[in-house]
């Protein structure tokens, strides 16, 4: 089997879809989901094309929440564990799958600046100091500064010690890598950044995170 039908399996064995480029024109990417549905992305515009097993087909933005969970077709169960992009069953651990599967940065920015935080946050107490002693892998890429960022800075937001393993060298950037695209709110997240994410070298966007991830405040005043 080649190597892109080895991927292809474990995705779907996990319920998630098998995100490639579209070979016969780069400015897409191309999710296949186990059940037939199709998300035609334009890398250039963000928007996404979803193409149903009958044919249907519609066209939405890239950061529309429709396109987040699993689309299920008629008949599917509502509980099945792939209704979420991410398992049901939080785990940070979890959180570098996409990022071993080639989802685009987008995708995997959203899965911890977001999910992860939120997630997190409706757990008991109990359950989050379980989670944060689980290691997370190391993908060998510059994500693994912003999972421990994230990891450190929800730790302290929930009053819990700092997990040892994000203290880790691979863990750190040099330079200092700021997600944010515009020059203003490049400034506005040094400027407004909680600890954790400077000490690391990876800084999201100070207007990603918000009360539903357990934020005491808001980062801009």
């Amino acid at each position: 089997m080649k190597t892109s039908g080895v991927r292809e399996a474990a995705c779907f064995a996990r319920g998630k879809p098998y995100v490639h480029r579209d070979v016969s024109d780069d400015r897409f990417s191309i999710a296949e989901w186990p059940n037939g549905v199709t998300d035609r992305e334009n890398l250039t515009t963000r928007s996404v094309t979803r193409t149903w097993p009958d044919g249907r087909s519609e066209t939405r933005r890239g950061d529309d929440p429709a396109l987040r969970g699993y689309p299920r077709l008629p008949g599917e169960p509502r509980d099945d564990p792939r209704s979420n992009r991410w398992s049901l069953e939080f785990s940070l651990p979890g959180y570098v799958e996409g990022v071993r599967e080639g989802w685009s940065d987008d995708d995997i920015g959203r899965a911890i600046v977001h999910d992860l935080p939120r997630r997190f946050h409706a757990l008991s107490p109990e359950r989050q100091r379980e989670e944060l002693a689980r290691r997370v892998p190391l993908t060998d890429t510059r994500w693994d500064a912003l999972i421990a960022a994230m990891v450190e800075h929800v730790a302290w937001l929930h009053g819990h010690p700092t997990p040892e393993w994000v203290d880790e060298p691979e863990r750190f950037l040099e330079p200092t890598w700021v997600l944010a695209n515009t020059r203003q709110a490049r400034l506005e997240s040094v400027w407004y950044s909680p600890p954790a994410f400077l000490r690391h070298g990876a800084i999201p966007d100070p207007r990603d995170l918000d009360r539903r991830g357990g934020e005491r405040c808001a980062w801009l005043p």
